[in-house]
This record gives structure tokens, C-alpha cells and sequence, in this order.
């Protein structure tokens, strides 16, 4: 949205939830932020999701207060892309950044509503799927993240090819770092790499396990967390001894981004089976975060990831920590990035041209 925004675009953005992307400081090119009405009960939010027609009054109200052309609507939850398809009268772009039918494990744990019995927990996959299908085949046009999950969808539903661009999930230039930082190991001689990234509850002992492997290699990680406060502090309590184990402070975007040029290689260790489905096909923020401070990603195999990191030959592929170890032994200095490849701004006049198209031929 920033880079439309760059081209005169004048762009609202109507949440609901937390509104995470207003809090972190992205909100300030925004025309105007509109937050939706606040649940009236616990879980309402949740229920809402399964109640298109539940959003027609806000959407009517958002509506005439403004002069839209487009509504640009996201996935996660898909009900927002079907009401605005249902009630709104406008064209509607459904924007694709995970596809809920390959998150099956995610979907449920996030509804955080215990007494869901395995009935009531079918209904709701089979009601989600459904929302899916819609907003995928009757949205005005559609945008996904990587040509994997284009394929996918595709396979799955009947949707015009006509109107659907790939748009991975680009930096914008204004996060490029400004200055050129020295690597550590033009000091030490030593591999350094670095993660950034959730550490979650239900991952926590593989994670522990990877950390472990790494550092036994005598590789220096270094960790720029996320997660639950307990969690955060029991894995720095398994390596506060560990010379090879570096855990550091969260920092903004555009400082962290220059900060981690001092590293070697970026790290994407996604289980294998963890959301195994949408992990096929998903390309991380992560990724592009690594390759715009100039680093070579290595990456446990994925699908759509590890194509895109073959293809433009930006890091390598590893199976296991043994791989990985020798990867980065021998492959220090071997690759070239081209940052430009990799920001939005060079690649919004796809996103701009599926508008003009839409809004001149809509069906």
C-alpha cells in the first residue's frame, strides 16, 4: 500500500482486530484509518467470521462516507472478501498472503473457543472453505503471493487468469538500509547467521533442537525474537553459556534491517510439518527482509520459497543441519544480490495496471 500510495493513490484503511500494521508506526500514510466496531462479547469476532451479512451495515456506512473506486481486501479471515463482494457494489481485489485450506491446525487453534466439539469444528472448516471459494472466484480480480499458490487456487477453483497477478511480498525502498554496515566475520573469520522470527510454544523444543545443532557446529546465531515473554525466556535461559548463541533486542524495521548486514546468511528453518500445505506455497516477509540487507537466505525445503530462491539464485536449500553447516562453510562471498529485484516499487504497476483493468471492464 505504500507504494500506491507513492503514485497519488488515495488509500483508507478499514480494520478490525488489533490493527497491529496502525500500531507499529505504518499508519502514517494512510488517508484516513477507520477501525470497525468492537466486539459487543468474547469471541464475537470469531463467530463473525462464519456471518458475511453481519459486515453489510459497517461496509454501507465505511461506503458512503467515501468515494472508493476499488476495495482492496485481504485473506485471513476470507469473510471480509465476501462481504464486500456480497454488499459493497464495488470491484473487489482479494489479495492472497495464506490460504486458510492449508492451515487447517492454524484455523482452529486461533479460534480460541474451547468448547467447539469435533461437529461444530467441521462446520466451521466446511463453512471457511466455502467463504474461500467465493472471494477466489467472484472477486473483480485477485492477487497471490507466489505462482505456487496461484496454482493451487487454480486447481481448486474456477477463477479468471485474466485478472490475477503474482505479487510477492516485495520490501518497500524506504526500508533499504541507507548505509553499508562491515560483516563480523570480515573481523573474526567466523560464520555468522541470523534469525528473525516467532518462537512458539508448540515449536519450542525444535527450536531448541536447531539452535543446539547449529552452535555445535561452531556457526554463531544470532536471534531477534518474537513470542510469548515465557517462552522468549526460556529458550535464552538454554544458551545464556553458549558463545555461539546471541539472542538480541527487537528493533524497528528500517534499524534492523541495516543492523543484520553484518551477518552472513539468512535463516528460514520452518519445520517440515508444521502448516504443511500453505508452507508449500507461502513466500515469508523474512525472505524479503534478509535479501534487502543483502543476505543470502538458506532455507529448509519448501516448495514455493526454495523455487523462488533457486530461481534467482539468492542462497541455497538445506535438508538438515549437517547441509546447512557445509553450505555456509563453503559459501561465504558466492552470491550476488540484487536489491532492486526484490522492491515493491518496481513492481506496483502490476497491482495498478489489474486495477485499470478491472475498473474498466468489470464484469
Amino acid at each position: 500500500m505504500f507504494a500506491l500510495k507513492k503514485l497519488g493513490f488515495k488509500i483508507v484503511l478499514a480494520y478490525e482486530g488489533l490493527g497491529c500494521s496502525v500500531e507499529r508506526g505504518y499508519g502514517s500514510f494512510w488517508d484516513q484509518v477507520i477501525k470497525m466496531p468492537s466486539n459487543t462479547f468474547k469471541g464475537e469476532y470469531y463467530f463473525r467470521r462464519l456471518l458475511p451479512r453481519s459486515y453489510k451495515n459497517i461496509l454501507k456506512c465505511i461506503i458512503e462516507s467515501n468515494n472508493f473506486d476499488i476495495i482492496h481486501t485481504y485473506s485471513m479471515p476470507d469473510t471480509l472478501a465476501v462481504a464486500a463482494i456480497r454488499y459493497s457494489g464495488l470491484p473487489v481485489i482479494f489479495d492472497v498472503r495464506d490460504v486458510l485450506s492449508g492451515m487447517d491446525r492454524f484455523l482452529m487453534e486461533d479460534l480460541k473457543i474451547s468448547f467447539l466439539n469435533k461437529v461444530q469444528e467441521l462446520f466451521y472448516k466446511v463453512i471457511i472453505k466455502k467463504f474461500e471459494r467465493e472471494a477466489n472466484e467472484k472477486s473483480d480480480g485477485r492477487i497471490y503471493v507466489s505462482q505456487e499458490m496461484l496454482d493451487y487456487i487454480n486447481q481448486a477453483y474456477k477463477i479468471d487468469l485474466a485478472r490475477t497477478i503474482v505479487l510477492p511480498n516485495y520490501i518497500t525502498r524506504n526500508n533499504i538500509p541507507a548505509r553499508k554496515v562491515q560483516k563480523i566475520s570480515e573481523r573474526d573469520s567466523g560464520k555468522h547467521i541470523v534469525y528473525i522470527g516467532n518462537i512458539l510454544f508448540d515449536e519450542y523444543k525444535s527450536t531448541i533442537n536447531t539452535i543446539k545443532e547449529i552452535a555445535a557446529h561452531s556457526i554463531h546465531l544470532h536471534v531477534y525474537p518474537v513470542g510469548d515473554r515465557t517462552i522468549l525466556r526460556m529458550t535464552k535461559d538454554n544458551f545464556r553459556s553458549n558463545p555461539f548463541v546471541h539472542f538480541h533486542n527487537p528493533l524497528p524495521i528500517k534499524q534492523l534491517l541495516e543492523e543484520i548486514q553484518r551477518y552472513d546468511f539468512g535463516l528460514l528453518p520452518r519445520p517440515p510439518d508444521l502448516n504443511a500445505l500453505n508452507a508449500n506455497f507461502a513466500l515469508p516477509n523474512k525472505l524479503f527482509d534478509y535479501l534487502a540487507a543483502g543476505l543470502p537466505v538458506a532455507i529448509r525445503r519448501t516448495h514455493a520459497a526454495a523455487n523462488f530462491i533457486k530461481t534467482n539464485r539468492v542462497g541455497f536449500i538445506y535438508n538438515d543441519i549437517e547441509e546447512l553447516a557445509g553450505k555456509v562453510a563453503r559459501s561465504s562471498g558466492n552470491y550476488k544480490i540484487d536489491i532492486q529485484k526484490f522492491i515493491m516499487e518496481n513492481h506496483i504497476h502490476h497491482v495498478v495496471n489489474l486495477y485499470d483493468n478491472i475498473s474498466s471492464n468489470r464484469r
